[in-house]
């Protein structure tokens, strides 16, 4: 009987890939529809003051859905936008012209 090496390490990997990017998906569907039902009775009812905390209580709504976002990132060993080395522009690499405050 042959015996096969086991992947334990890459099953492992897969399974936490897989178990984030579907906890990631039914969390973003969630807030997506909260986002845009909130946002909707906020701006509805703004004219009589009540839109205001609402679109408040929206705003704090994705400011925990973007941590919560961070956490799985972590949790799943992805790098963070601060875990990223930073790139240095040279003068080489500068735009020189009067168009170089816009990029272009």
């Amino acid at each position: 009987m042959i015996s096969l090496p086991a992947r334990t390490g890459l099953v492992s990997r897969w399974s936490k890939a897989l178990a984030g990017h579907l906890l990631s998906w039914v969390l973003s569907f969630a807030v997506w529809v909260a986002t845009v039902c909130l946002l909707s009775v906020g701006v509805g009812t703004l004219i009589i003051w009540v839109g205001v905390p609402v679109i408040a209580l929206t705003l704090l709504l994705a400011h925990g859905y973007a941590e919560a976002k961070k956490r799985l990132a972590t949790w799943q060993g992805e790098p963070l936008w601060e875990d990223l080395p930073k790139v240095q522009a040279t003068t080489a690499t500068r735009r020189r012209g009067p168009f170089a405050a816009v990029g272009a």
